[in-house]
């Protein structure tokens, strides 16, 4: 339990996004979660308080950020945005790797 007595946090994302989250996941160890937006970015949340935001990604995408999910094997988070682009993102060295959904499937 945490210190509201409830069996799992209560985690609030206000104020990281200035258009719609479009998706949020907790990772495999359900300590942190993510979230992207409509405004091109994606969020970084402990779970657990303090629930603070570690990481705001701004700069991943030229569109929306539709989907994302947390690798199971390694630190990376995998986004997918609206113009067709896979982005995988290394949380722990903040690098990143781009890919063309749209020219990859040919």
């Amino acid at each position: 339990m945490d210190a509201s007595g409830l069996e799992a946090p209560i985690v609030s994302l206000a104020g990281a996004h200035t258009a719609e989250i479009m998706s949020c996941r907790f990772d495999p160890s359900g300590q942190n979660v993510a979230a992207c937006s409509a405004d091109r970015s994606v969020s970084l949340w402990r779970t657990y308080p303090p629930t603070t935001n570690y990481g705001h990604l701004t700069t991943l995408h030229k569109a929306p950020v539709l989907d994302l999910q947390w690798s199971l094997f390694a630190p990376l988070l995998y986004t997918a945005s609206a113009d067709g682009c896979l982005h995988y993102t290394n949380l722990t060295t903040r690098t990143r790797a781009r890919r063309n959904a749209r020219t990859a499937a040919s």
